[in-house]
């Protein structure tokens, strides 16, 4: 008797679970589900959208102009800067983004091709994104994050004009990520220096 009564309260539960189930929930549970699928995606393609810049074949180079680099509080890396320095962004509000077209000079560094930045993007050849801070414009290739030790190592090699920066582009959108520092034009092996 005990038995059928426990069987009994178990296909009772088991219906009230499966009556429970009513459309509105199944459909609250299936949108839960999809926000959730959308932010993860979305956060992805935020960490990936930088890595896939080193997987197109658009590089460029341009000589380091060596900056006061220490900052204890954040690691080893160096400060660099570029001639893009050199181009006119004094027009642009903080928080714009901008466009500089780029040639090659006779030792196949990038520099700009014109004296101002321009706010719409080029529809040909070789450009770089920016976007202006507070204290300047920013191209995303401001600092390098080195091995421990080696910073110091880095910063007389910048003073001494060894070390250019070999930049990967976005053919699309002109985004930069600093792919290596060059020695000698040459990509620097930590290990060794």
């Amino acid at each position: 008797m005990k038995m059928d009564k426990l069987n009994h309260n178990i296909e009772n539960e088991t219906l009230d679970i499966e009556k429970s189930d009513s459309p509105s929930e199944v459909f609250r549970s299936r949108a839960v589900a999809g926000v959730l699928a959308f932010w993860v995606a979305a956060l992805l393609m935020m960490a990936l959208s930088r890595e896939l810049v080193f997987f197109q074949k658009n590089t460029c180079k341009f000589i380091a102009i060596p900056v006061d680099p220490r900052d204890l509080f954040r690691g080893d890396y160096v400060i660099l800067s570029t001639n893009l320095r050199n181009v006119n962004t004094q027009h642009l509000a903080n928080g714009r983004y901008f466009y500089v077209r780029l040639i090659n000079d006779r030792n196949g560094h990038a520099t700009p091709l014109d004296n101002d930045a321009v706010l719409s993007k080029p529809k040909q050849g070789q450009f770089i994104r920016g976007q202006m801070g507070k204290t300047g414009p920013i191209y995303g290739i401001e600092k390098y994050f080195v091995p421990e030790g080696k910073g110091r190592i880095i910063e007389r090699k910048l003073i001494n004009g060894e070390i250019s920066i070999e930049v990967a582009l976005d053919r699309n959108t002109g985004e930069a990520t600093i792919k290596n520092l060059l020695l000698h034009d040459s990509p620097i092996d930590f290990n060794q220096i």
